[in-house]
């Protein structure tokens, strides 16, 4: 399984927008593609999580609210995975993408 959040900051530190490590704002990524976000929606009336996948045309496009992050992120991943088996295509690992661009693999052995 190679679905995972990480915090913007992280993937983008100094790019259009100055994301905050403040654990409010997650990438969604498979392999090494950004496929979506998971952010905190402090602007509602009721404080809630929102996740939007990115990756997909706008006829096609499959985002949500949770009452938390870990449900929002659940959430995402489903929709991510029933569009992976409704297109019929498959996740690649991160290291095979990095087999595929010749660099090393960061992923460990075990």
């Amino acid at each position: 399984m190679s679905f995972r959040l990480r915090e913007t900051c992280e993937t983008f530190p100094s790019r259009w927008w100055q994301w905050q490590r403040d654990g409010s704002h997650f990438l969604a990524k498979s392999g090494t593609t950004v496929v979506g976000m998971v952010w905190l929606d402090a602007t509602a009336l009721d404080t809630s999580w929102r996740w939007s996948i990115t990756v997909l045309d706008p006829w096609h496009a499959a985002n949500g609210r949770a009452a938390s992050r870990s449900e929002a992120s659940a959430d995402l991943e489903t929709a991510w995975r029933s569009w992976l088996a409704q297109t019929g295509l498959c996740e690649i690992d991160e290291a095979a993408c990095a087999r595929r661009a010749g660099k090393p693999s960061r992923s460990r052995a075990t």
